[in-house]
């Protein structure tokens, strides 16, 4: 890989906060030799943690450290994972990283943790890899160090410490506590996410990831009221099929359409489809982020649609405790869309996405509890207070609106 070619890539990997670029051994990543003591287990361990000695002495005292990384050793993670069952791990550092003010030691401490993990590979060949550790925020040193962990030691991949802090610790009791929604899927819905994630590695890697050891056989399903399709967004995707899957959703709903937002930002057919079923009396709700809003160009430019919205009928709520991020589509009690899109143009054009929509009544009803609950705890604006919002609002509206697709 070519210097400018990896600063391309440390560019592009910061700006999009990916963990890790992989670039694999074919031993490690591919044709896993088979022993007795890996021969019932496929799983690969991609967020394993090891600490090496100097590393450990660096970080004493720190707060984040926590007591376990102080007495690891690879035979104690070979026994954990012998036990949860993953024939291999991908090893990287943990907190507090290796930045704490000197930019000196954070190279060291890079150059370090790397040669140990380097030979923590070389001494279990077959079970452990290494994402190596980059000295950042040094792009000139990390650029070194790229090259030092491709070329020298074959590292499998790189690592960037990229964290949101103790934002999901809590459950919104504070402001500094994000409220969130999550999900655990199983059976068929667990595959067609692991199918949306083979894509991917298809692409970057070359692999395709196929067979028993990457799609467990399915049990019969015992739930036959709940049908489900799974959407898969790329930004190589001319077809763009999350804008077509709001837009038959909304357009398809006979009696409410409730919408948790975190980022706003609908594009054109979607915003006239709501403003049409907001005329026709169907029950429209929008609940989004106050101020509190992570992005606040997002807040600003995502208020920008309220004037029409309010006009037709459209109710509009912003959550008060803290930021919310939860991503939901509700539609007549039995049609609901989950999964990591926004309803804006940077998910539906230039991020990696998937979401699921599911015909059930009863995770309907599930859902339509939880957007009551959080409606409890928002601020809903009327027609009557929006017109009288300062000017200094409008005119950060009408700014900021004029870059929504960059949100």
């Amino acid at each position: 890989m070519a210097v400018s070619d990896r600063r391309s890539f440390l560019t592009s990997a910061i700006a999009t906060l990916g963990v890790a670029a992989t670039a694999g051994r074919a031993d490690f990543l591919v044709a896993r030799p088979r022993t007795e003591d890996t021969s019932k287990k496929f799983r690969i361990d991609a967020h394993h943690h090891f600490a090496p000695p100097t590393w450990v002495e660096a970080m004493k005292g720190n707060k984040l450290l926590q007591v376990a990384n102080t007495t690891w050793t690879a035979e104690k993670s070979l026994e954990d994972m012998d036990r949860g069952g993953a024939s291999a791990a991908l090893i990287s550092i943990t907190n507090p990283g290796l930045y704490l003010g000197d930019q000196q030691q954070t190279n060291r401490l890079a150059r370090e943790c790397n040669d140990f993990g380097a030979k923590v590979v070389q001494d279990h060949p077959t079970r452990f890899g290494l994402f190596a550790a980059m000295p950042l925020p040094d792009v000139g040193a990390t650029l070194k160090e790229i090259a030092y962990a491709y070329d020298q030691i074959h590292a499998d991949g790189i690592g960037f410490m990229t964290s949101f802090g103790d934002t999901w610790l809590g459950n919104a009791r504070n402001k500094n506590e994000w409220r969130d929604t999550m999900f655990e899927v199983h059976g068929a819905m667990a595959q067609s996410i692991q199918s949306a994630f083979a894509q991917i590695w298809a692409g970057v890697h070359g692999e395709i990831l196929e067979g028993p050891e990457f799609y467990a056989a399915l049990a019969a399903e015992n739930n036959p009221q709940v049908s489900y399709v799974s959407v898969v967004s790329s930004p190589a995707n001319d077809t763009q099929p999350l804008p077509k899957l709001f837009w038959l959703s909304i357009a398809s709903a006979k009696s409410k359409i409730y919408i948790n937002s975190p980022y706003f930002l609908p594009g054109k057919h979607i915003h006239q489809a709501l403003i049409d079923q907001a005329r026709a009396g169907l029950d429209v709700r929008i609940l989004v982020p106050n101020y509190h809003n992570d992005s606040i160009a997002t807040y600003f430019a995502s208020r920008a649609n309220y004037d029409e919205l309010l006009e037709a009928g459209v109710k509009i709520y912003e959550y008060q405790p803290t930021m919310i991020h939860s991503k939901l589509l509700m539609i007549d009690d039995k049609w609901s869309v989950i999964g990591s899109a926004n309803m804006e143009s940077r998910s539906a054009q230039l991020n990696e996405e998937n979401v699921i929509g599911v015909q059930s009544p009863q995770f309907a009803q599930a859902l339509d509890d939880l957007f009551q609950a959080n409606l409890q705890q928002s601020k809903e604006i009327t027609l009557t207070e929006w017109k009288k919002r300062g000017a200094n609002n409008y005119a950060f509206e009408r700014l900021y609106s004029l870059f929504d697709k960059q949100y």
